[in-house]
C-alpha cells in the first residue's frame, strides 16, 4: 500500500467505505446496495453494475481515504472525503452516460475526533483495504487513551498535607487490613493489577479501567515503586471528568460546583477535591476521607453520579463488629465496602 500526497485537512465531511466493526448506521457501499434492493432496480445488467458486484470490485474505482475516529461513538473507521462520493458519481454518468439514482438512505457520517491533518491513501482493491483496516484497533485505543487524561500531570508536594496525617490514626482502618511488608507490597500490588487485567492484546483495550480523583500521583508513585500497568488499561481521572463537564457548562448550578472554598467564582480551570465533588453531588460520605477503602468506593460513586446524576444513592449499610486490628480501634468510622474497590496505604 502506497501513500499518496494528498494531506486531508477538512475532516468535517467523510463517510464510511465499509467499516469491519458493527455499527448501526449505513456505510457508502451498503447504502447503495440497500436502496438497489428496496427500489428493485436491476443494477446487474447496467453497465456500471461491475463496480457493485462486490465490496472489491466497488473499491477498483480508486477511492482515497484515511483512518479516523468518530467522536460521537468512539469508534475507529477508514472513511472517504465527501467529494470523493461526488467524483464517483460524475465519473459513473461521464464513463457510460448514466446517472447513479440519487441515494435517499444517507452513508454513515463520521466526526472524526483527529484535527490535524491525514494523509490519504489510494485504496483499490481489498487487500489495500484490510491493511488500513487492521490499524483501527490501535488507533481507537490511542483515542481512547488520549480522551482519558489524568490530572495535573506533575503533583505539587504539600509538606503540610503528610499522607501519614490523613486522617490521625486511622490511615489504614477500612474493613479487614492487611500489614505488608514494604519490601513486599509491589509485587502484593502487582498481583492485585495482574489478577484484574485481561490478557488482551495492546491493540484493544483492556477490560480494567483505573478510576481515580487526581490520580496522576498514584501513578507516578506506583512506576515508582516498579508496577507495571498494561499499556492498554484506559486511566479516568474523576477530577479531570469533573472539570470538563463544568467547563462544557453540563454542571448544574451548585454552590460547590460554581464557587470556590472562598466564596469566590469558580474559574473553568479550577478542579474541585473529592469532597468536594461529593458535596455539589449532594452525597454525605458519612465517613472519613483520605482514608484508602473510603476514597476508591466514594471515587467510583462519584464517577457514578456524574455519568448518571439520576443514579440512587445507596446508603450506608451498618458495619458489622471490626477484627483484627480494627478491634483496637473503637473510634473508626464506618467505611464503605465494594467488590469493585480496593484501597491501598503506601
Amino acid at each position: 500500500m502506497s501513500d499518496v500526497d494528498v494531506v486531508w485537512a477538512q475532516l468535517r465531511d467523510c463517510y464510511d467505505l465499509h467499516s469491519i466493526q458493527p455499527v448501526k448506521r449505513t456505510q457508502v457501499y451498503v447504502a447503495y446496495i440497500e436502496q438497489f434492493l428496496e427500489d428493485g432496480t436491476a443494477w446487474y445488467g447496467r453497465p456500471w453494475g461491475q463496480y457493485f458486484e462486490s465490496f472489491e470490485a466497488f473499491l477498483s474505482f480508486k477511492w482515497y481515504a484515511c483512518t479516523v475516529t468518530d467522536v460521537d461513538t468512539g469508534r475507529s473507521h477508514v472513511v472517504t472525503p465527501l467529494v470523493d462520493w461526488f467524483t464517483f458519481s460524475k465519473a459513473i454518468a461521464a464513463r457510460f452516460g448514466e446517472k447513479l439514482p440519487m441515494l435517499r438512505i444517507t452513508p454513515m457520517s463520521v466526526s472524526p475526533f483527529e484535527t490535524t491533518s491525514q494523509r490519504m491513501h489510494a485504496v483499490t482493491d481489498g487487500a489495500t483495504y484490510r491493511v488500513l483496516s487492521s490499524t483501527l484497533p490501535a488507533l481507537q485505543l490511542e483515542t481512547q487513551l488520549t480522551r482519558t487524561p489524568h490530572c495535573p500531570r506533575t503533583p505539587k508536594y504539600d509538606s503540610q498535607s503528610a499522607p501519614t496525617e490523613f486522617p490521625v490514626g486511622a490511615s489504614t482502618q477500612f474493613g479487614n487490613s492487611q500489614v505488608v511488608l514494604k519490601a513486599q507490597l509491589p509485587r502484593a500490588i502487582q498481583a492485585v493489577i495482574s489478577s484484574l487485567a485481561s490478557p488482551d492484546p495492546e491493540t484493544t483495550p483492556n477490560q480494567l479501567v483505573l478510576i481515580g480523583h487526581g490520580v496522576s500521583g498514584d501513578l507516578l508513585r506506583l512506576r515508582e515503586m516498579g508496577i507495571n500497568i498494561p499499556h492498554n488499561v484506559l486511566v479516568v481521572d474523576t477530577a479531570a471528568f469533573e472539570r470538563q463537564l463544568f467547563a462544557s457548562g453540563q454542571r448544574p448550578s451548585h454552590p460547590y460546583v460554581m464557587e470556590t472554598a472562598s466564596g469566590r467564582p469558580r474559574e473553568r480551570g479550577n478542579t474541585l477535591s473529592l469532597c468536594n465533588t461529593l458535596k455539589s453531588l449532594d452525597v454525605a460520605a458519612g465517613c472519613k476521607l483520605h482514608n484508602a477503602g473510603n476514597d476508591a468506593m466514594l471515587c467510583l460513586l462519584a464517577f457514578q453520579l456524574l455519568l448518571e446524576p439520576e443514579t440512587e444513592i445507596p446508603s450506608p449499610c451498618k458495619r458489622q463488629k471490626a477484627r483484627g486490628a480494627l478491634a483496637h480501634s473503637p473510634q473508626t468510622s464506618p467505611a464503605p465496602t465494594t467488590v469493585a474497590a480496593f484501597g491501598i496505604y503506601i
